[in-house]
């Protein structure tokens, strides 16, 4: 049972995949079309971003699969990542992560994210140059440590601001994606060790102590130490570090790059700025957050960035046991993947793709197999509507309140980030003042 075509040249098929995706898919496309076969360190790869191919994949028994490379993200993550999990374990950790990110606990974050965005906002003097990512990652780490963490103690805070970026820039580093370069005499992967060790501890010292306090904390580390397993019994310890980590990981960098995106866009296309500042007045005079995640103009840019971006722009899984998909008889062992952004670009699907038109959302409500920035099937992130709702508060918050020049206009291209992609040299801007 052999793959489809497609590269087969293992370590650098694998090297041109973490380099420089985009090209990676359009050259492999354009010679061997789709679904196409890879093989890379990981093993045999089959590939589509055809809508009925990513069908066949999200709609399939999700037993048949298991996480891809999870030698690649455990470092960072931890074992009992839901992320890293299958089968009944991960069914259970879903049932047990998805009530705080979303409802009217989501809802009740909206002011929280408003005050971190101006809170980091007020760092910027008049004329000041920054980069655009810089900013929304700083932004995203705040609601994380608020929202997720509950952390009030500035010294805590001020910890695991300087661990957890750190942690995720060296999860970045090429010995998560080549495990033979996992030795101490590497000096990215003793870093990594050493930071890791450092966040291990104060992130069990915190569970330890809200454990212990059960004060109904409204943060989601204090309904992840109250939720219960249909048996009644609670996650242990290690197990909700590995949650928490994963959050982390999954929510802070992704939330941010597309943050990033949607401001890089917005200074490339004044006239839609001007029309989504005017949507603003009109619906959230007030600048009431949570009725800026209900404007439809909002949520149209965001979604557009994500899709001219998709911040990850492939989410495989493993097949544990041989089956028929996308057309294909494959062997236990295969890794399957539905490209986002081969799929976001269809000119089938989406006229102009290579053009970013936010109106494109308004007019048309496309099927999960043909938007799915957030993946899809029983692994789509859990935490996209509180992703979607942050990005729609943040920016709504500063776009009114604050302006900006976009210092360079030319196009960019993008930078690996793990598995994450964000716009390479993070989209230098100037503040110009309040508004």
């Amino acid at each position: 049972m052999p793959i489809p075509k497609g590269p087969r040249f293992g370590l650098l098929t694998t090297l041109s995949y973490i380099r420089n995706p985009y090209g990676f898919f359009e050259r492999t496309v354009s010679r061997y079309g789709q679904p196409f076969g890879c093989h890379t360190m990981g093993g045999p790869l089959v590939l589509s971003g055809r809508p009925e191919d990513v069908k066949d994949i999200f709609r399939a028994d999700p037993m048949i699969f298991e996480p891809w490379n999870v030698d690649m993200l455990e470092p960072v993550l931890g074992s009992n990542s839901v992320i890293l999990t299958s089968g009944t374990k991960h069914r259970e950790y879903r049932k047990l992560l998805t009530p705080p990110f979303h409802g009217q606990r989501m809802r009740s974050y909206a002011q929280r994210m408003a005050t971190a965005a101006h809170d980091c906002a007020s760092e910027w003097l008049e004329g000041e140059n920054f980069r655009a990512y810089k900013f929304t990652q700083s932004v995203s780490l705040e609601v994380i440590l608020d929202t997720v963490f509950g952390v009030t103690d500035p010294a805590v805070r001020g910890e695991l601001k300087a661990l957890l970026p750190e942690l995720l820039d060296l999860g970045n580093g090429l010995p998560m994606f080549l495990k033979f370069l996992r030795l101490p005499v590497i000096p990215s992967w003793r870093r990594f060790t050493a930071v890791r060790k450092k966040t291990d501890r104060l992130i069990r010292r915190q569970i330890h102590d809200r454990a212990l306090a059960d004060d109904g904390g409204d943060d989601i580390l204090s309904m992840l130490l109250r939720a219960e397993y249909d048996d009644g019994s609670r996650m242990e310890e290690l197990e909700v570090r590995d949650q928490l980590l994963s959050i982390l990981s999954a929510g802070h960098e992704t939330t941010a790059i597309a943050m990033a995106w949607t401001l890089y866009w917005l200074h490339r296309h004044p006239e839609k700025l001007d029309r989504l500042l005017e949507e603003i007045s009109q619906r959230a005079p007030t600048g009431d957050p949570e009725a800026l995640t209900q404007i439809p103009y909002l949520d149209a840019v965001v979604n557009e960035s994500l899709r001219i971006h998709p911040v990850i722009p492939d989410v495989p899984r493993k097949l544990c046991q041989d089956a028929e998909l996308m057309g294909c008889k494959l062997k236990a062992g295969t890794s399957v993947g539905a490209v986002a952004f081969l799929t976001h670009r269809d000119p089938d699907i989406y006229e102009e793709p290579e053009k970013w038109i936010p109106e494109r959302f308004l007019d048309r409500k496309f099927t999960p197999f043909e938007f799915y920035p957030f993946g899809g099937g029983n692994r789509r992130c859990i935490g996209a509507a509180f992703a979607s709702f942050e990005a729609k508060v943040v920016l709504g918050t500063i776009l009114t309140s604050y302006r900006f020049q976009l210092l360079d206009n030319r196009p960019l291209s993008v930078e690996r980030r793990h598995v994450t992609l964000m716009p390479q040299g993070g989209v230098r801007m100037k503040y110009l003042g309040q508004r």
